[in-house]
């Protein structure tokens, strides 16, 4: 597994290195041994990756990402400055869970629920807590859920504190405000309710060329998003990419002042 994310690695930098201005090259990172993970992050940091992918569900074997086995990882990536990035579905040994009537939709809607499951783990689980320089940015999941889900922790966090372990220095949905984010397309919704956690969480993508992509209407995506939206121009220019590019790095001066 190592030698497999080594060989992906060092053909994608090499690949992208010479055109750091319109992409953001992500380093495979190994799971199976955390201490390859560790390894393999701090080689790709080296060679100068500004982001690098774990899975969206941990494998059978891999410790969930509620466990403090993920601690080193995140505290490394926290302090290389690399936000991790999450694709819908990695992780799973098969992403068809219904073949029945509304099974095309429910299989693709559901992808939304383990991002949700997955930054729960991690915020609840603490490891977000313990590690706050970490960012996570979970892609092509959706966004509009996500105000949903970082209120209802702050309920259950109060709701059952007898019951809570760890015991969290931030509210769930300080933490998710500050280290979660997530790529969408078409969500209207979370563009409406982005006070809730801030427009910081929330990365416009066109997912081309996927079926569920935005191409070749992504103006009139984009115009229908904003459309009637009390939103100001500087918000509007985050969450289409000034967010994005801060973020990753990318080598765009323009794009690069402070939020």
């Amino acid at each position: 597994e190592l030698a497999t994310a080594e060989i992906h690695n060092d053909w994608m930098w090499g690949y992208f290195r010479e055109h750091l201005d319109k992409f953001v090259p992500t380093a495979l990172l190994p799971v199976q041994n955390l201490s390859n993970t560790v390894a393999e992050l701090k080689r790709a940091a080296q060679i100068g990756f500004t982001a690098a992918m774990l899975p969206a569900v941990t494998p059978e074997g891999v410790p969930g990402y509620n466990s403090d086995r993920w601690d080193p990882v995140f505290a490394l990536a926290g302090e290389l400055g690399i936000p991790f990035c999450l694709h819908t579905s990695t992780g799973l040994k098969n992403l068809v869970f219904e073949r029945g009537p509304g099974g095309a939709i429910y299989n693709y809607t559901r992808q939304m629920w383990d991002a949700a499951s997955t930054i729960t783990l991690m915020t609840a689980g603490g490891l977000l807590d313990r590690n706050p320089k970490a960012q996570v940015c979970f892609i092509e999941s959706g966004a509009s859920w996500l105000a949903g889900v970082a209120e209802r922790m702050d309920e259950t966090y109060h709701a059952h504190q007898v019951y809570v372990h760890p015991k969290l220095s931030r509210l769930p949905s300080e933490i998710v405000a500050a280290q979660v984010k997530c790529a969408f397309q078409t969500d209207r919704a979370c563009v409406l309710s982005r006070k809730t956690l801030g427009h910081q969480t929330l990365l416009w993508a066109t997912d081309y060329p996927h079926m569920e992509g935005t191409f070749p209407h992504s103006m009139e995506v984009l115009n229908k998003l904003f459309d009637g939206v009390d939103i100001s121009e500087r918000e509007k220019a985050d969450i289409v990419g000034g967010t994005a590019a801060r973020l990753f790095r990318l080598r765009r001066p323009e794009f690069m002042a402070a939020a």
